[in-house]
């Protein structure tokens, strides 16, 4: 959409009629359009939307109109007039695709509240004739021959007025501009007083501005991270009371700096809990974590690690990033059994009791009461299971790390980094310790540099791979994949493994190479960018009807497509959709400014980028409200979005 130079008002004068009154300027929703009404006694009474009248028009390039329930008295006056909240909504992700019509939207958006605001600054208040001469600034008394009648001048030094020149001469000083110096803020102390909460008095300088209910930050003047803030109780002569609220650093300082500080927010809701979990170092009972972030001992901090071994001894100890160690018990301090971090890979949770310096475990392998048959059921995820179960409501789908990249031979070999992630059944935490790489083209072999495809499957000719790492009670963590023509999303797993979860699927070209594209994201959702762009649809006059194409997507599981639209050459359509096939097929609109549509004019190639989601099928629906022959409509695929 285009913005003429129109004002964002209109006024009309009543004939005895209800309208509807016709304005040209644009407006996008109902509630930026408000009507008032001025009588002949010049009284202005704001009348109330769809009470008083209706708005028709949003979003047409022509304008709207303004139809009213009562007739407007002749004479009296209407002015309709658009209204906008004075904001910039449009958010834009980093590294995201480019939504040209979004960026016009917020352009045009931007262009409106100019508008208002010239209005606003022409209609500013006007006061009444001055004299008709000039203002003069410069230092000292004005000399006679300064100026020229009807001149004023101001003494840049004493801020003295003088004026109007009248007869060739200034007269006397007629008032003087500058008020005088009133109480400020600010002020310095050299109390000792110790860094805390509660009362705290200060002498300071006598007559500052300060008022009890001010808030207050008192900071160190030798060292700006230690600092008090409160509010002003009292302040009387030179004695300043505050209560503190909120410090920072500690010690006894005798040489403060006082100033405002801002009122403190209403605390927000209380956001979700940190669970870092990485992988254990140290012994199996003297155990060791590096975390980064480093985490502090604060009360009910939680921590995870992926144990390396069970305890062997009652009396394990947990020492994150180097601080001191503390005794592991059971929560409320019962002392762990051997075995209750249970074996190698446990997933264990732990929550520090700062009262009693000591990690609480929170997901033993035996609770108290409850006895289990030996510590090969428990590695063997059997009867130990029913304890460890309760982990699996802590962390369901956990999935960090594990990102993919081309290796050497870019066409077959995946590399992927080490990571955590549970098992599709949630059952099972797989720990990638080191990076992996894999061969699509040999069948899977254990060990990194060794064979990646599913036994009995083969790359397939412009197909889908999908990865999986995978895991089982007595081997390694390794990787595959499979032919999802051939096994889709239940590959068969190698002997002796049992858990598996899917990390990344790619598309083949028509020589069964890998298309090569870049990863982005470590969380669930991971994103794939294509070196090169590929060209999914090219068609000459595709006609009026709704068609679905396929994507160089990924089969099998539901993707978000990125997507590049071009519509060029005779140029007979003047807008397009592009949309899910889970979506209503919808005739496309011009002059709509959403990113499901393009407009324009009939001279002009109609592009846009956007995201769509595809089916199991990589299948996407586009639609035309026009097409002849020379018309050109294209869609390149940028990439995919997919969730693991």
């Amino acid at each position: 959409m285009t913005i003429a130079n129109l004002p964002n008002y209109a006024s009309f004068t009543g004939t005895g009629s209800v309208g509807p009154f016709t304005f040209s300027f644009v407006f996008l929703e109902d509630s930026e359009i408000s009507v008032e009404i001025t009588d002949l006694l010049g009284i202005v009474v704001l009348l109330t939307q769809n009470v008083d009248y209706v708005v028709a028009g949003a979003g047409n390039n022509a304008g709207g109109s303004v139809t009213l329930m009562t007739a407007l008295t002749t004479g009296w006056t209407l002015e309709v007039k658009r209204t906008l909240p004075l904001e910039q909504s449009l958010e834009l992700p980093d590294q995201g695709p480019f939504f040209a019509p979004a960026i016009e939207a917020a352009l045009d958006y931007l262009t409106m509240i100019c508008q208002q605001l010239d209005r606003a600054i022409k209609l500013g208040l006007i006061g009444p004739p001055g004299y008709s001469g000039v203002w003069i600034v410069a230092a000292g008394v004005p000399a006679d021959g300064t100026g020229n009648n009807g001149d004023m001048y101001i003494n840049s030094t004493t801020f003295d007025i003088y004026g109007p020149k009248a007869g060739g001469a200034w007269g006397s000083i007629v008032c003087n501009i500058k008020g005088a110096a009133g109480p400020g803020y600010g002020g310095t102390s050299v109390t000792s007083v110790t860094i805390g909460t509660g009362s705290k008095t200060f002498a300071t300088q006598a007559g500052l501005a300060y008022l009890a209910g001010d808030y207050v930050r008192i900071v160190d003047s030798a060292d700006a991270s230690k600092w008090m803030e409160g509010q002003v109780t009292s302040y009387s002569g030179t004695s300043l009371v505050v209560t503190v609220t909120l410090t920072n650093g500690s010690g006894t300082i005798a040489t403060w700096n006082i100033s405002l500080a801002g009122v403190p927010g209403q605390t927000g809701a209380t956001g979700p809990v940190s669970l870092p979990i990485i992988a254990a170092a140290g012994t199996v009972d003297a155990i060791t974590a590096t975390y980064s972030p480093a985490i502090t001992l604060a009360d009910l901090q939680l921590a995870g690690f992926v144990a390396t071994g069970a305890n062997a001894t009652t009396t394990p100890t947990f020492a994150p990033n180097g601080l001191t160690a503390h005794t592991i018990t059971k929560k409320g301090g019962q002392a762990l059994a051997a075995g209750d971090i249970p074996a190698q890979y446990a997933v264990c949770i732990l929550e520090y009791n700062l009262a009693n310096t000591r990690w609480e475990l929170l997901n033993p392998a035996s609770a108290a009461g409850t006895s289990f048959a030996s510590a090969a059921e428990a590695i063997a995820f059997t009867e130990a299971a029913k304890a460890i179960a309760p982990l699996t409501m802590l962390i369901p789908n956990y999935f960090t790390g594990l990102g993919l990249s081309h290796a050497a031979d870019t066409d077959h070999d995946i590399t992927c980094a080490v990571g955590w992630a549970m098992d599709t059944t949630n059952v099972r935490m797989l720990v990638l310790a080191s990076p992996i790489t894999k061969q699509d083209d040999a069948t899977w072999a254990t060990g990194t540099n060794a064979g990646g495809m599913a036994a009995g499957e083969s790359i397939p000719v412009s197909g889908t791979i999908h990865w999986w790492l995978m895991g089982g009670a007595a081997v390694a963590v390794d990787m595959m994949c499979n032919n999802h023509a051939t096994t889709e999303l239940s590959p068969t797993l190698p002997a002796g493994y049992t858990w598996k979860r899917l990390i990344g699927s790619y598309r083949t070209d028509s020589s069964s190479k890998i298309i090569n594209g870049d990863w982005w994201g470590t969380g669930l959702r991971r994103k794939l960018t294509f070196d090169t762009p590929i060209l999914d649809v090219n068609v000459n006059n595709p006609g009026g009807n709704a068609i679905t194409a396929a994507l160089s997507t990924p089969a099998g599981i539901v993707t978000s497509a990125f997507l590049r639209a071009e519509l060029y050459g005779n140029v007979s359509a003047f807008a397009f959709n592009i949309s899910a096939l889970n979506n209503a097929d919808i005739a496309p609109l011009a002059h709509v400014l959403t990113v499901d549509q393009s407009s324009g004019t009939v001279t002009l190639p109609k592009v846009i980028q956007k995201q769509v989601e595809t089916n199991t099928s990589s299948q996407i629906r586009y639609k035309l409200d026009a097409s002849a022959s020379g018309d050109i409509f294209q869609i390149a695929t940028l990439g995919y979005e997919m969730t693991l």
